[in-house]
């Protein structure tokens, strides 16, 4: 995924205008305590490190990449390299997500 290395350098310059406080609102409406939490698309990691408060937290993307920057911001992520397309992590989660241009 050659396209998003240079991107994910500049990813979260991007997109610091996406309303990740109203997503995270929208995401913490629905939990329930300490919920397991997947975040597909999740790039950067810039919402799914906030999910963190709400409870386990696992991030996934197609670009190794954006999970580089992503795993910098979190070690409590269980971030995972994955095509939203085509995915078994025989695991499951309370809530699933999917925001941004994902």
């Amino acid at each position: 995924m050659l396209q998003y290395a240079e991107m994910s350098l500049v990813y979260d310059q991007l997109t610091q205008d996406q309303p990740y406080e109203k997503w995270f609102e929208i995401v913490k409406n629905h939990c329930k305590d300490e919920s397991n939490i997947l975040d597909i698309g999740c790039g950067t990691g810039s919402l799914t490190v906030q999910l963190e408060a709400l409870g386990n937290v696992t991030g996934m993307d197609l670009s190794v990449d954006m999970l580089t920057v992503a795993a910098q911001k979190s070690a409590n992520v269980n971030w995972l390299e994955g095509d939203m397309t085509s995915f078994d992590l025989q695991q499951q989660f309370d809530i699933i997500t999917i925001f941004c241009d994902s």
